[in-house]
C-alpha cells in the first residue's frame, strides 16, 4: 500500500513539473521565482513569530502603563518604618558622627585659626632651626661612622697582634722546653 502511494505521489509531483516547468528545459527563471517566493514566506513566517510573542506581551506592558502600577508597587507606611527599624543602628552611628562634625567645624570657624598669619614668622624660625638640627644630626653620624671605623680597625690591630705575640709566646715556650 505503501508503493502505492508513493507512486501516486510521484506522478502528482511529474504532473506539476510538466505544468510549471517550461518546455524549452530553462528552469533557472522558474528556480529564482522560487527562491524569492519562498524567502519572502520565511520573512513573513519570522516576523509573524515576533509579532505573536508582542501580543503575549501586551497585558504585562498595558499593566506597566496603567495610572495605579506605581502606587501598587510603592511600599506602604508598614514597609517604610519596618526599613527605617531595620537600619536603626547605622542612622544612630551617622547621627553621632553629624554632631561629632558639627562641634569640630565650631573649631575651625574660632579666631585662633582665622590669625595665622601671625604665627607665619615663628614658623619660619621653627623651620630653620630644624634644617640646623637636621644638619647636625647628619654631622654627628659622619662623625659617629668614622670613629665606629676607626674602633673597628683598632680591635683589629690588636687582634691581629695578640695572634701574634701567642704564636711568638708559643715558639718561645717550645724552645724552652726542648733546652730545658
Amino acid at each position: 500500500m505503501d508503493e502505492k502511494l508513493l507512486q501516486d505521489l510521484e506522478d502528482r509531483i511529474t504532473t506539476l513539473e510538466e505544468k510549471v516547468l517550461p518546455t524549452d528545459g530553462d528552469n533557472e527563471k522558474v528556480m529564482k521565482v522560487l527562491l524569492s517566493a519562498n524567502e519572502a514566506v520565511t520573512t513573513f513566517a519570522a516576523k509573524r513569530e515576533r509579532f505573536n510573542q508582542i501580543f503575549k506581551r501586551v497585558p504585562a506592558i498595558s499593566e506597566y502603563l496603567s495610572p495605579g502600577f506605581i502606587e501598587a508597587v510603592s511600599m506602604d507606611n508598614a514597609c517604610e518604618r519596618e526599613m527605617v527599624l531595620a537600619s536603626e543602628d547605622n542612622i544612630r552611628v551617622m547621627a553621632k558622627q553629624l554632631e561629632e562634625i558639627e562641634k569640630l567645624s565650631k573649631a575651625l570657624d574660632s579666631d585662633k585659626l582665622k590669625d595665622l598669619s601671625g604665627y607665619q614668622g615663628k614658623l619660619a624660625k621653627l623651620q630653620e632651626i630644624q634644617q640646623q638640627q637636621i644638619g647636625d644630626v647628619s654631622t654627628i653620624s659622619q662623625d659617629l661612622t668614622t670613629l665606629l671605623s676607626t674602633y673597628n680597625e683598632l680591635v683589629n690591630y690588636l687582634s691581629e697582634s695578640f695572634v701574634k705575640f701567642d704564636w711568638t709566646l708559643t715558639q718561645l715556650e717550645e724552645k724552652q722546653n726542648e733546652d730545658g
